[in-house]
């Protein structure tokens, strides 16, 4: 039995998700308090249907993908499993991007 009221995440909700957990936590290495990071993403209109513990649920999600990777990140948030597979696959890209961007 599924959930009638559960809202697919669309790939740019996953892009600017990762996009905000790589740039903190990743390549600035900020000790930003994942509230705030949550407040910056929740400001997109593209999360306007998406509450906040949707939206902590999936940087926790992308942390688990990161520490995968063997990534060192600073998000203070516990790891969560089972990251659907378009995350992982945005993840990826965004990396690919954003360390290339950084290599020139």
């Amino acid at each position: 039995m599924t959930d009638s009221k559960k809202i697919s995440w669309t790939e740019v909700e996953d892009k600017i998700c990762c996009q905000a957990f790589l740039e903190e936590y990743v390549f600035l290495k900020k000790d930003t308090d994942v509230e705030k990071v949550l407040d910056d993403i929740k400001d997109y209109e593209n999360f306007i249907e998406r509450d906040r513990s949707s939206i902590r649920m999936r940087l926790q999600n992308i942390k688990a993908l990161v520490e995968e990777l063997h990534i060192q990140n600073t998000a203070r948030i516990t790891p969560l499993n089972n990251a659907a597979s378009q995350t992982r696959r945005i993840l990826q890209e965004e990396l690919k991007k954003m360390t290339e961007g950084k290599s020139r």
